[in-house]
């Protein structure tokens, strides 16, 4: 009886006790799922409740869970961790792409070093390369040698910036359920970013569910940034 489906026709002829503990399973179902299953019957048990007196009893509220979590951020900053978090959303998916440039930059420029075309050796004596170094000569060969592995240096040195600037975000992200990292990388880790109503089709959400997944992604990643 207590998994009975809840309807506006046999709510009032149930039970408290069962209708409360049907609730509860919606809720954890929900949660789980992060989709649209059984929102209009926890919509309705949450009306029931809460016109008959019955919410403050059983501690229930008509918020969803992104309004609650949003309640819990000061005032001061309800208005701003939005468009700091899609700012650095942004940011991150900028870096990533320059991570990868970088990283192909590298893996060219060593693989070129192996078949690197070096100058002729000749037994000589005295210094006729022309090359001059702080230290003293350089060799045709030794000029060569060390150009791409100068340069190799300077970008591992910006590759490991770069790495360091994602970290954050990267473990913010890692935090997040499936449907949010899917919604928050194909809202914001890309070239172009898609309007929400192209978004939520493609995604297949509800466009209340849409935005609720929305809302609580933004806000998981600016509590993990300590932005709020």
């Amino acid at each position: 009886m207590r998994s009975v489906q809840i309807t506006k026709t046999n709510i009032s002829s149930l039970p408290l006790d069962w209708i409360y503990i049907r609730y509860q399973r919606l809720q954890k179902s929900c949660l789980k799922s992060e989709g649209e299953t059984h929102s209009d019957e926890l919509d309705l048990i949450r009306e029931y409740f809460d016109l008959n007196g019955y919410a403050a009893i059983f501690g229930i509220t008509n918020k969803s869970d992104a309004d609650q979590m949003e309640m819990e951020i000061p005032t001061a900053s309800r208005s701003q961790y939005v468009p700091i978090i899609e700012n650095r959303l942004r940011e991150h998916y900028r870096l990533t792409q320059r991570k990868h440039n970088l990283e192909q930059q590298l893996t060219d420029i060593l693989g070129a070093f192996y078949v690197l075309d070096l100058p002729k050796m000749t037994a000589t004596y005295g210094n006729i390369s022309g090359v001059q170094t702080r230290g003293g000569v350089s060799s045709p060969i030794e000029d060569a040698v060390m150009r791409p592995f100068s340069r190799a240096e300077k970008i591992k040195e910006e590759l490991m910036n770069v790495e360091d600037r994602l970290y954050d975000m990267a473990h913010a992200l890692s935090e997040l359920t499936e449907p949010q990292l899917s919604l928050v990388s194909a809202k914001y880790l890309v070239r172009r970013e898609p309007k929400d109503d192209q978004l939520m089709s493609v995604l297949g959400f509800g466009r209340q569910k849409y935005y609720e997944i929305k809302k609580t992604s933004l806000i998981r990643i600016a509590q993990e940034l300590s932005v709020i």
